[in-house]
């Protein structure tokens, strides 16, 4: 699996000289991160991305990536398994979900942080 982000643009008032510091400068940023494509690798690689304490957006493609996990030749139709890795990525720590259907994650967010606070027994 790799993840690429290329072309950040960001401006910010950081660095060691006090220009830096009042004046602001640009920063650019690209990052490709590969993993190897084991599941356990790819979990622990998320567990210090989320460590790191930064908003965690994850959007999980029907198209490929559910489809490839499901054995299915193209997009997954239904919101199960979208749901399903929404959920699960919030219980992993992702703060920011990129979704089709909103209402559907929705509930099923909101039922699982009832679970999680012991609203709803299981």
């Amino acid at each position: 699996m790799t993840i690429e982000l290329a072309g950040i643009e960001l401006f910010g008032f950081h660095g060691v000289l006090e220009a830096e510091r009042t004046q602001g400068q640009r920063f650019l940023v690209d990052l490709d991160l590969t993993l190897d494509g084991e599941a356990a690798t790819a979990a622990a690689a998320s567990d210090r991305i989320v460590a790191l304490g930064r908003p965690v957006l994850v959007g999980v493609s029907r198209k490929s990536t559910l489809a490839r996990v499901l054995g299915d030749d193209g997009p997954v139709g239904t919101d199960a398994a979208s749901v399903g890795a929404a959920v699960a990525a919030f219980d992993r720590g992702a703060t920011v979900l990129r979704v089709h259907d909103v209402r559907p994650h929705v509930e099923a967010l909101a039922a699982a942080a009832a679970v999680e606070r012991g609203s709803i027994v299981v």
